[in-house]
């Protein structure tokens, strides 16, 4: 069943926004003492999983109607207390332009990292309505004092807890060598990180990012609207119904879209975007980020930053770049 809507939606005119029926289908639909099996804990998670999957199939038309629905539910429960959390790509571009077409005097915040890409900077700086914010401490002395991120959060605890061993943490490092059963076992093509000639860390996105954001939100007691897709990680997928929710303390309208979509949108409205994308760049988060860096399957994420910053990249990168190598290893 191809899951459309005969109707088109006019969603900005008189101000109001409809919940497309073919979405409304989906997002309302309950589950009941007959859905529940006593034998599988997890029922309810499979449920809305079974959800979020339908939802995925929906026509462009209804995903951008349902993403206008989000922002304006957002918006009237927290009475346009709200921002735009703005980084500058092409999800976040799309996400300012359907903002900005329902409520145009919306603030947009740019949080400069000191981790960004020049152009990238540049093409922020391009518009007339973005706060620029700026992290307490640099990109380089958050590696040098906390270690490099790398592969993923949940490693990078892991490492972090075996380089330093104590006894409070006994029973975590036992879990990630595998000693109980459970998720918390760490990969063995990881265990070469523990005696790696450098720290690794998920602390940069916390202090370089999230801690500005936090700060500002403590000081003008705005609510943040983020870009962010399901289709970008198996834990956003997971959390699908949270990122409409409009009690959260976040909104993620844009949580169906796939990059295609994305850029379909872009090219309707006619939309100006970095030009990063146009020399190859597939995502312009931070520079310098080793998460997920061992998915890239030419290993070229570095190569951009070599070439604008070649004197930070020999101090910081390289012997990573070399231990983690998919020509060097069997990751």
């Amino acid at each position: 069943m191809k899951l459309v809507d005969s109707k088109v939606f006019d969603l900005v005119k008189a101000n109001s926004i409809k919940l497309p029926r073919a979405v409304d289908k989906i997002v309302n639909q309950k589950a009941t003492l007959f859905d529940y099996d006593s034998s599988n804990k997890n029922w309810l998670y499979k449920f809305h999983r079974a959800k979020a999957e339908k939802l995925k199939l929906l026509s462009l038309k209804n995903k951008e109607a349902f993403a206008k629905y989000c922002i304006k539910k957002y918006y009237e429960k927290n009475n346009g207390n709200v921002y735009v959390c703005f980084s500058g790509g092409k999800d976040s571009t799309l996400l300012k332009h359907l903002i900005g077409s329902i409520y145009p005097n919306v603030k947009n915040v740019f949080v400069n990292t000191t981790n960004e890409y020049k152009e990238l900077v540049s093409f922020v700086k391009s518009f007339k309505d973005i706060e620029i914010l700026t992290p307490k401490m640099s990109m380089p002395k958050v590696f040098k004092t906390y270690g490099f991120p790398l592969v993923s959060k949940s490693v990078c605890r892991a490492i972090k807890d075996l380089k330093n061993p104590t006894e409070k943490n006994l029973k975590t490092r036992e879990g990630y060598l595998g000693k109980y059963k459970g998720s918390l076992k760490l990969a063995k093509k990881w265990h070469k990180l523990i005696d790696a000639p450098f720290n690794i860390s998920n602390k940069c996105c916390d202090i370089l990012k999230k801690n500005p954001l936090r700060e500002f939100e403590k000081r003008t007691k705005l609510k943040p609207i983020v870009g962010t897709t399901i289709f970008e990680s198996q834990l956003r997928l997971n959390s699908i119904f949270q990122n409409f929710s409009i009690d959260k303390l976040i909104s993620k309208p844009l949580s169906l879209f796939n990059e295609q979509e994305i850029w379909k949108l872009i090219k309707k409205y006619k939309l100006d975007y970095c030009k990063l994308y146009d020399k190859g760049e597939k995502k312009l988060g931070c520079k310098a980020c080793g998460m997920g860096l061992h998915l890239d399957k030419d290993f070229d994420r570095f190569e951009n930053f070599k070439k604008e910053s070649p004197k930070l990249y020999n101090q910081i990168f390289k012997k990573i770049v070399i231990l983690l190598s998919i020509k060097q290893s069997n990751l």
